[in-house]
């Protein structure tokens, strides 16, 4: 389902809905700045943690996601290159 939609889609879909977490958290909650403090975090800061942790799981899904792309890419390009000089050597295109 995903591949059917525009990258744009996707983006403007994680904006809108990382805007609606941002809108939750509370001016307290960056005031008191609690949310660096494990045992306070929970407390005095849930919104801005559940924030800062997803931003953080979306980053980790997204950078082995291009990461794992680019390595197969270069994966596709080396075995093609690879077998396409194996091809000539096998078989000799002189008379």
């Amino acid at each position: 389902m995903l591949r059917k939609l525009k990258p744009a889609q996707i983006a403007e879909q994680m904006c809108l809905w990382n805007q609606q977490l941002f809108k939750n958290i509370s001016s307290v909650e960056f005031l008191n700045q609690l949310w660096g403090d494990p045992d306070m975090q929970e407390y005095h800061s849930p919104n801005l943690t559940f924030f800062i942790q997803r931003f953080e799981k979306v980053n980790f899904i997204l950078f082995y996601f291009i990461l794992f792309y680019f390595i197969l890419f270069y994966f596709i390009l080396f075995y093609f290159i690879l077998f396409s000089f194996s091809f000539l050597f096998l078989f000799p295109f002189s008379k």
